[in-house]
């Protein structure tokens, strides 16, 4: 993970995190949250770049070195064993360019 402003986050992760403190203040965001459930005797932790604890929505930045079909099978893996929804948020799509 590279570095910036000398923190372990990365500057999307600050965008989004202001986007919310402007326009949802009210809303419970955090950053780097760990989600932890067990399928089948197996423990999964899935980190979510920014948490809305609120309304449990986990968003993931995905970047360019991101897998869609990886992206795909962790969004059914969460939602389908927790109560966790889960935004991917694609660089190169026209919605969420702008986080970059």
């Amino acid at each position: 993970m590279r570095v910036a402003a000398k923190t372990k986050y990365r500057p999307e992760q600050f965008r989004l995190q202001s986007f919310f403190m402007i326009y949802a203040p009210r809303l419970h965001i955090e950053m780097e949250y760990v989600i932890r459930f067990n399928v089948e005797n197996q423990e999964y932790v899935k980190i979510a770049d920014l948490a809305d604890r609120t309304n449990k929505i986990a968003y993931f930045l995905n970047g360019e070195s991101h897998s869609v079909l990886r992206d795909i099978l962790n969004k059914d893996l969460i939602e389908k064993n927790t109560e966790w929804k889960v935004i991917n948020c694609d660089k190169d799509s026209w919605e969420w360019n702008w986080l970059w």
